[in-house]
């Protein structure tokens, strides 16, 4: 898989919302690949950021689940994307996302600017306290991945 470039209303740079699109989109195939049928949901954070992150739910608990195929899964997709591109850390959210948060559209298209509030805690956790950020249901957090 690679990653496209688009030239956006002519001004002759790429979009940071153009490569957050394609970098989700992206994320979901490869992890779909992995999980099978499994529907997930992702998210890359990297506006006024130090470097991309994510943020990914699955349709079931994750209770089950081979999270090293996941974290093996996402590095594969980082080698066929730029440094400054690459997803350097990431979670798997515990807490799906929800219609009646506002998260997602009625017909369940991801409002990022109201995730971003509503995952505030969690985003910051990316970035600001890894190592110690808690892991579990009530942290909001039922996997971490890092990019080394």
């Amino acid at each position: 898989m690679g990653l496209c470039a688009f030239v956006t209303g002519g001004s002759g740079f790429l979009g940071s919302f153009v490569v957050r699109d394609l970098l989700e989109s992206g994320f979901e195939r490869v992890v779909l690949l992995v999980r099978g049928n499994d529907a997930l949901e992702a998210m890359v954070v990297a506006d006024g950021k130090p470097f991309t992150t994510a943020l990914l739910w699955l349709e079931d608990d994750g209770a089950s689940y081979d999270y090293s195929a996941l974290d093996a899964t996402v590095l594969k997709v980082n080698v066929e994307l730029s440094h400054p591109e690459q997803v350097k850390r990431w979670v798997v959210a515990a807490a799906p996302l929800s219609v009646a948060r506002g998260e997602l559209t009625p017909n369940l298209k991801v409002r990022r600017n109201i995730v971003a509030e509503t995952r505030a805690a969690l985003i910051s956790d990316l970035y600001d306290n890894w190592e110690q950020a808690p892991l579990g249901e009530a942290a909001d957090t039922l996997h971490r991945g890092e990019m080394r």
